[in-house]
């Protein structure tokens, strides 16, 4: 009888093992987007982000994921009045002694100004900038910020699993997500510009979605949204 129960026991075990494992197997081959790291300097005129990664290329919402590419997006707001100037500020940034220079482009939705130079870095990298737009100067080192968070890209994955994983297991057939997942470091400029949090959101073809956004120092979850008719992002 005993020897039936420890039987029972490891069957059950390797049975709720193999399902979880199944789910985050799916769950990985979904990401479309993943920001590993993040970069910031800034002073009483500017913030300058800087964060880079993997994401699908072409970049579409699709609840589809695709092949993947490097990116490494500098942002910028200016904190100071800049309606005196005209073009777009330009920048060089340095990555271990390699510089990468352009141009800005102006994001309509923030009215940050942004670029992706394509390139992915790793934790201990060395990174610095130079932004000049008319007789506006900035020049800094950048402090990987995302190096002091308690949490990783991967523990914020696990969270929005864990918190929604009867609703992945359902998009799961024949080991595939029938979805894609993006997990991002985000921040909200119009409440606080160097406050950061993780954002994981899953999407599936016909629209619908599940988010989460999560403290990367407490590790709670601070808002949970799911949605049947709408993209969340």
């Amino acid at each position: 009888m005993k020897k039936i129960f420890v039987i029972l026991i490891l069957m059950l075990s390797f049975g709720f093992y193999g399902c979880s494992n199944s789910v985050n197997s799916a769950v990985n081959e979904s990401l479309s987007e993943v920001r590993y790291n993040l970069y910031r300097a800034f002073n009483e005129e500017i913030s300058v982000n800087f964060t880079s990664g993997f994401r699908e290329d072409p970049y579409v919402i699709n609840g589809v994921s695709t092949t993947k590419k490097e990116f490494g997006v500098i942002t910028v707001n200016f904190l100071t009045n800049t309606k005196q100037f005209s073009g777009m500020p330009s920048f060089v940034i340095t990555i271990n002694d390699m510089d990468f220079d352009g141009e800005f482009e102006l994001n309509p939705f923030d009215q940050s100004y942004v670029q992706d130079i394509e390139t992915f870095v790793l934790d201990d990298s060395t990174i610095s900038i130079k932004i000049v737009w008319g007789e506006f100067n900035f020049e800094s080192e950048l402090n990987n910020v995302s190096k002091n968070f308690n949490i990783t890209y991967k523990d914020a994955l696990n969270i929005f699993v864990k918190e929604f994983k009867p609703e992945i297991k359902k998009l799961i057939k024949n080991g595939k997500l029938g979805a894609e997942i993006y997990v991002k470091i985000i921040n909200d400029p119009a409440i606080n510009l160097n406050k950061d949090y993780f954002y994981v959101s899953l999407v599936t073809p016909t629209g619908s979605s599940h988010s989460v956004v999560i403290d990367p120092f407490s590790k709670q979850i601070l808002a949970k949204n799911s949605s049947l008719n709408s993209i969340i992002i």
